[in-house]
């Protein structure tokens, strides 16, 4: 069961990454494609952009039904406890979604019609900051609060029929160990986002030619500096979040399955920085790319079973 666990978590967030950080990353290229002057680049780029947006839209939908199966799989009476008491925060959260998905979709339906200039940027940037916001701060933090609750806070809450008051909700997720948690995992999730950009570049890539294709790999160029430097950003994230940590007998040898999966992820972090920055120079092999994005789906694979399983 543990093992299905991780698996449905793991392609849960897979997708929530391209739903919740997806558009940050169309920001860019919306920005990108303002300072272009050919009428060809900006085409390549508006394409480009407009396909992660749709794939963006489809994958908050997608996300949210792999979340309902998460839930089920490790559904039981103890998390049922958790979930009641924090029963209003979910309301909240539904209302979050709903605004956000609009958000989206709102944008996306907004630049496929594409409107240019500055003005028309500058709206949907805060119209998509508005949206993931609300997306990768609710959520995450949600959902970490509900297994880091005290299980006599639980027990008393549900005895006395009532719920996690708004001072209880913020003194708990806002320990330096749940803050360190959530920028380490808003993070990662946005290095998925990254890498998915790439993958949409190679293949808008394979059909166009000339300039159009320059434009792509110019792209998955950008697309592997900005995981570079998220990586370098991850190391430190890292170890703050380990200094956080009341308790890491396990990763440090107290579980050898833990232990081992940890020290499978620092290998392949390093061979993820070998593989991205070989991908910042003009030509690009889309083996290698391939190979990097899986690499780096094997890293976040393992962190998630860390955190599951620690």
């Amino acid at each position: 069961m543990q093992l299905f666990h991780i698996v449905a978590e793991v392609i849960h967030l897979l997708v929530v990454a391209v739903a919740a950080a997806g558009p940050l990353v169309c920001i860019v290229i919306n920005a990108k494609q303002l300072n272009r002057k050919d009428a060809t680049e900006r085409e390549a780029l508006w394409a480009i952009g407009t396909r992660l947006g749709q794939h963006a839209n489809r994958a908050l939908l997608l996300g949210s039904v792999m979340g309902l199966v998460v839930a089920a799989v490790i559904w039981s009476e103890e998390f049922h406890q958790r979930c009641h008491v924090v029963q209003d925060r979910f309301l909240f959260a539904g209302i979050e979604w709903i605004f956000s998905w609009v958000l989206l979709f709102f944008t996306h339906r907004w630049w496929k019609k594409r409107p240019d200039g500055v003005k028309s940027f500058l709206a949907r940037s805060v119209v998509i900051l508005l949206a993931t916001t609300n997306l990768l701060y609710h959520f995450p933090i949600l959902f970490m609060l509900i297994n880091e609750l005290p299980v006599s806070l639980v027990v008393e809450l549900e005895t006395a029929g009532s719920q996690l008051s708004r001072a209880q909700f913020y003194e708990y997720a806002f320990t330096n160990s749940m803050l360190a948690r959530w920028i380490h995992t808003v993070v990662s999730l946005l290095m998925i986002a990254v890498a998915y950009t790439a993958v949409i570049s190679l293949r808008y890539a394979r059909d166009v030619s000339g300039l159009s294709r320059d434009v792509s790999v110019r792209i998955v160029n950008w697309t592997a500096r900005t995981i570079v430097c998220l990586l370098f950003i991850q190391i430190g994230l890292g170890i703050l979040t380990v200094m956080t940590m009341s308790d890491i007998k396990s990763i440090m040898g107290g579980n050898v399955l833990v232990t081992a999966l940890f020290a499978g992820a620092m290998c392949l972090l390093l061979v993820q920085l070998q593989q991205w920055t070989s991908l910042m120079s003009r030509r690009i092999d889309p083996q290698a790319v391939a190979r990097a994005v899986t690499t780096l789906i094997a890293l976040f694979s393992c962190m998630t079973a860390v955190s599951i399983l620690n």
